[in-house]
């Protein structure tokens, strides 16, 4: 039996967002709804792409907040993804406002 260390984080209310800014911090991780452009080049050389909606869990680097504090954006390295797609090591951002759901590990 594994044990997680994650817990899920609602954001209900903007003091929420103020909170969850606060309290991650470079190297915690974060998990969360998102989409992604993935490329693939076909054998004709042509490149196709398209956007896919997955779940993500990213190893924190750096922390932004627009200046409305209506988002915050989290950037650092994927550690986990909900598809397999070759993305874990590549760098990411999530998203949260109001209404987000995510999952959050302190280190």
């Amino acid at each position: 039996m594994t044990v997680s260390k994650f817990v899920n984080f609602h954001i209900s209310n903007p003091l929420d967002l103020i909170i969850l800014y606060k309290l991650l911090n470079k190297g915690d991780k974060i998990c969360g709804e998102t989409t992604r452009e993935i490329k693939k080049q076909r054998k004709n050389g042509k490149i196709e792409s398209k956007r896919v909606s997955l779940r993500i869990c990213i190893e924190i680097e750096k922390k932004n907040v627009d200046s409305l504090m209506k988002n915050i954006s989290f950037l650092g390295r994927i550690v986990w993804s909900s598809k397999d797609l070759d993305i874990i090591h590549k760098y990411h951002s999530i998203k949260v406002g109001v209404n987000s759901i995510v999952k959050i590990e302190k280190e």
